[in-house]
């Protein structure tokens, strides 16, 4: 996580420490060691996790996807929710049926209908994701960033290095 301005770097700090107390491969990083790295200026300081990455969000769900129909489960894509109904059991209806379960996660893109739920039970997560086409092995040195980690702001958008060639997660 990059801090981006110097309101930010009390706040990236203390939660460095924090986690580097609970025992997570976690440590501040700041500017001259942000810049070892090959990390643009405009990166003023940050937190480095030595442990994680990155992954694309198509291949993981396709795969999840695959995984899910290897182990007998049945897909009813393209059904749109019209109605979803608390109990005993959750009850989700569309026009060719329903289904019901013990528990319901609406996990939605970018535009989500009115589900009926109270404000309390319903927590937006709203992820900025951005990456550039693959460069060129010169474009790649003359930057110097030799990491390639995915670097997000403390703003928390995240800004992913390309690799030079497609990621399969």
């Amino acid at each position: 996580m990059a801090g981006v301005h110097p309101k930010q770097e009390k706040r990236l700090r203390n939660a460095a420490d924090a986690a580097h107390a609970l025992g997570a491969a976690v440590r501040f990083l700041p500017g001259d060691e942000m810049r070892e790295r090959g990390l643009p200026a405009a990166f003023r300081f940050g937190v480095f996790e030595e442990r994680g990455g990155t992954l694309h969000p198509g291949h993981y769900v396709m795969r999840l996807r695959r995984a899910a129909l290897a182990a007998g489960v049945r897909l009813f894509e393209n059904s749109a929710l019209e109605k979803l109904e608390d109990g005993p059991k959750v009850v989700a209806r569309t026009k060719r049926g329903s289904v019901q379960a013990g528990q319901a996660v609406l996990a939605t893109n970018a535009y989500t209908k009115s589900t009926g739920r109270t404000p309390r039970a319903v927590a937006p997560l709203r992820v900025s994701l951005f990456e550039t086409e693959a460069l060129t092995p010169a474009q790649l040195d003359a930057i110097g960033w030799q990491g390639r980690e995915g670097v997000y702001t403390a703003h928390e958008a995240l800004e992913r290095w390309p690799s030079g060639r497609r990621q399969r997660s």
